[in-house]
């Protein structure tokens, strides 16, 4: 008998054969391809017993792909979650799962990548003999400064026997250079252990008048980085493989009223004073007052105090317009329906504005926290923090995709695209006209003559914002 209740793919087949009898090894495969699935062929090929899965948080507590993937194994699998409890049940339930015997096939401790490191646990986690760990949305631990990825790394180090195994659709997540964090775990001898070393040795950089180091262009050796992602992994891009929908991009403008356009100058004033005088410019500062324009943008800012000041929106009536005018259709019984909806937005304050929006034209609307009603048909509108929609969910339903504001990181942008410009999972509740999907249309709202003109460069060019903003700024003073 099969050890899977369902037939492999060539790709995934592929990469279980390229990862045999390897240390480390990366599924670098795009959103929907099956790369949990491939996971778990590896791991039962390479007879790993007890096994470390690391998450994020939303993985685990909205649509766990590792327990959905269970129902397509023949072999049996313990999973245990270890998760939503404090620092010091977490060691206690680490060390009762771990003295006990292993009796099925596999025993899988799930933990999240920002609980992991913290209270002890680390500590806890580095003691226990794992035969392989696995990091799930491994792009997570790219910031090769940050306490996570510093964390993994000395994982690595001290579990030497272990197979480290590196999953993530985005490797290079919103640079070639990204891939350094990712591989000071897989095998630090490919990289290096210092990241300035390895950014100067495929990046051309300058410091700002800030003092701060950007990168302005790629060396011509920058291809080696995606030579040794093959050589190394597996590189699989979802289009590739997968029948996907058309996307078709609309842009949609509305202007900022006079009420916040004061405000929102007054913000701009201080943030070019920020460039002109460097002593104050830290990151830190320029990206608050970046935030704050795009606050102010949707309808809102906190000020130094983090007190919250209201504005007229006028993203309001133009989510208002673009909703009404979606086309309706007839489910099964013949009731006209509002078409599934998917609404992006940065800010926990958008939330308040989309939800007045969305209930003056009749659309039904929940939060993430209520996905599986969504999904089920309950709500026409599901309203996401685009962080949150960039992590292990899928929003395969939607025939339309609005984003109301954005967040400053190209990663998430394209993984939250990726969410829902998967292949449908043609859940039998949904009706055959949400099923069919051949185009997504993803709907752009954007402030005319503000930040949110520069975020859609920034992305479009795939540039770092500060670098987009200080251009952008420069050329408005010649």
């Amino acid at each position: 008998m099969s050890d899977y209740r369902v037939q492999l793919r060539e790709h995934q087949l592929e990469a279980v054969r390229r990862a045999a009898g390897r240390d480390y090894y990366g599924l670098f495969m795009g959103m929907g391809s099956g790369k949990t699935l491939t996971a778990y062929a590896i791991l039962r090929q390479e007879r790993c017993k007890r096994v470390l899965v690391v998450c994020k948080p939303r993985t685990i507590e909205v649509d766990n792909v590792w327990i959905k993937a269970l129902d397509q194994l023949n072999f049996k699998v313990d999973l245990r979650v270890v998760h939503g409890i404090n620092g010091k049940q977490k060691i206690v339930k680490l060390k009762q799962i771990t003295s006990e015997p292993i009796s099925d096939d596999i025993q899988i401790v799930q933990m999240s990548h920002n609980s992991i490191w913290r209270d002890g646990v680390d500590n806890m986690v580095m003691s226990i003999k794992w035969d392989a760990i696995v990091i799930d949305e491994a792009h997570a631990i790219k910031a090769a400064g940050s306490e996570v990825s510093k964390f993994f790394a000395t994982f690595a180090r001290r579990q030497p026997k272990a197979k480290r195994y590196a999953l993530t659709g985005s490797p290079m997540h919103n640079s070639p250079l990204d891939v350094y964090g990712l591989y000071r775990f897989l095998d630090p001898s490919i990289f290096g252990t210092n990241f300035n070393r390895f950014r100067d040795k495929y990046a051309y950089t300058y410091k700002n008048q800030m003092g701060i180091t950007l990168v302005s262009s790629y060396k011509e050796n920058v291809h080696e980085i995606e030579d040794e992602l093959a050589r190394t992994g597996y590189l699989v891009r979802s289009r590739d493989v997968l029948d996907l929908p058309t996307e078709h991009h609309v842009y949609r403008y509305c202007k900022l009223l006079p009420q916040p356009r004061k405000v929102y100058d007054n913000i701009k004033k201080e943030l070019i004073h920020l460039f002109d005088d460097g002593s104050a410019a830290t990151t830190h500062n320029i990206l608050t007052k970046a935030t704050m324009l795009q606050q102010i943008a949707n309808g809102h800012v906190r000020d130094d105090q983090n007190r919250l000041l209201e504005l007229e929106c006028s993203k309001m009536s133009l989510l208002q317009d673009i909703l009404e005018d979606l086309p309706t259709y007839s489910d099964s019984e013949g009731k006209v329906r509002n078409p599934p909806v998917v609404i992006f937005y940065r800010f926990i304050h958008d939330l308040h504005n989309i939800d007045i929006a969305c209930g003056k034209v009749g659309y039904t609307h929940c939060t993430l926290d209520q996905l599986q009603s969504w999904k089920a048909g309950k709500f026409d509108v599901v309203c996401v923090q685009e962080e949150a929609g960039a992590e292990a969910i899928e929003m395969t339903r939607a025939a339309y995709v609005i984003y109301w504001s954005k967040v400053f990181s190209l990663g998430s942008y394209e993984q939250s695209l990726a969410r829902v410009a998967r292949p449908d999972e043609k859940d039998a509740h949904l009706h055959r006209a949400e099923k069919t999907r051949s185009v997504i249309t993803f709907v752009h709202l954007v402030t005319e003559d503000t930040i949110e003109e520069t975020i859609e460069t920034s992305l479009a060019k795939k540039e770092d914002l500060i670098h987009t903003l200080y251009r952008a700024i420069k050329e408005k003073q010649k």
